[in-house]
């Protein structure tokens, strides 16, 4: 490979856990549940699926390891699009996976085909926007690919002007949406009984009990 060659090779994709949300249905830190913790499990589907490195953003700290940093919200509470906003700032020039911690059922299969339909429809020349995966009819924002010209149309934006506004508001303007492999890999887990249908409910995740 020629010197200019690798120059233009694009960097790997930022892999983003979303862990600052306030888990009120769930009643415990959704982050923090279970063994190993579900924002581990979700970084760990971002790292394998093809992003070179991973971060956890609102998390606790003491989920923080050797390789995965943990940092720390600009605007607490104040939403998942002014998370968004706060990475592409943090990565310029880069692509971003974006991924909510209660996402525990993800795995590397389905972020390496939102990656590769990203990186098709990119050297197309078509005008950068967010990849999806569609869900019931819907947009699956949980999990987005936000190619590094896109980011940085959102980075200009700030976390103030963007909190509390909603994924659909913030990414919807040229979405790209394809069909999940698996679609129940996408599914939040928002409550007790959807992590106990999903097997990843223990009794120490009962709220007022120490996490696993």
């Amino acid at each position: 490979m020629t010197a200019a060659a690798v120059r233009d090779t694009p960097a790997p994709a930022v892999g983003v856990v979303l862990c600052g949300g306030d888990s009120t249905r769930m009643g415990t830190d959704k982050a923090s549940i279970g063994d190993p913790p579900w924002a581990h499990r979700v970084a760990t589907a971002l790292r394998v699926g093809g992003c070179g490195t991973v971060e956890l953003q609102g998390a606790d700290p003491c989920l923080a390891t050797s390789d995965l940093a943990v940092v720390a919200d600009l605007e607490p509470g104040g939403g998942p699009a002014a998370a968004i906003v706060q990475a592409a700032s943090r990565h310029a020039g880069r692509s971003l996976v974006v991924a909510a911690c209660d996402l525990a059922l993800l795995d590397a299969e389905t972020v390496e085909v939102l990656l590769a339909h990203a990186g098709r429809v990119d050297t197309t020349g078509t005008a950068p926007g967010t990849h999806a995966f569609l869900l019931d009819g819907r947009p699956a924002w949980s999990l987005v690919v936000v190619p590094a010209d896109h980011a940085g149309q959102l980075a200009v934006r700030g976390t103030r002007r963007t909190r509390a506004m909603s994924l659909g508001a913030l990414l919807g303007s040229g979405v790209r949406l394809h069909a999940p492999p698996v679609p129940e890999r996408l599914r939040d887990l928002d409550t007790p009984s959807d992590a106990r249908g999903a097997g990843l409910w223990a009794v120490t995740d009962e709220p007022g009990r120490p996490v696993s």
